[in-house]
């Protein structure tokens, strides 16, 4: 497969997959609402304190897992297609076998630190 083949192809994939996941559920704001603006004299919106600081950093690592979690879907896409396209070639269909099992362990962990952030969260606040 030529260069521009491969870069057309991952175009489409990304439009088709990755655009309407991302514009249909909006990550959540880094800074939470109570940061928010001037917190002198009344300005700000609310205390900001460090359970402001958990929720951010609950907010980002929500933001790296959806990211993470998207770009497995996309591996998995990508290896079904080297595996349909490797034509019976031993060595094509090593290299999709190796795609998905890889896209699989990168799921599975990103699953894993997304259940431990949870429990992390869940432990240390309470709630």
């Amino acid at each position: 497969m030529t260069k521009i083949k491969k870069i057309l192809l991952l175009s489409a994939l990304f439009f088709l997959f990755l655009a309407p996941a991302v514009n249909a559920a909006p990550f959540p704001s880094i800074v939470p609402d109570e940061c928010r603006g001037d917190q002198t004299e009344g300005g700000g919106v609310g205390p900001c304190n460090l359970t402001a600081v958990e929720t951010m950093a609950t907010n980002i690592a929500t933001i790296i897992l959806g990211v993470s979690g998207s770009l497995a879907l996309l591996m998995f896409v990508i290896g079904g297609i080297q595996y349909i396209l490797a034509g019976g070639s031993a060595k094509y269909v090593t290299k999709a076998k190796d795609t998905l099992t890889y896209s699989a362990l990168g799921l599975a962990l990103v699953i894993f630190a997304g259940v431990l952030i949870k429990f992390l969260v869940k432990s240390l606040t309470g709630i």
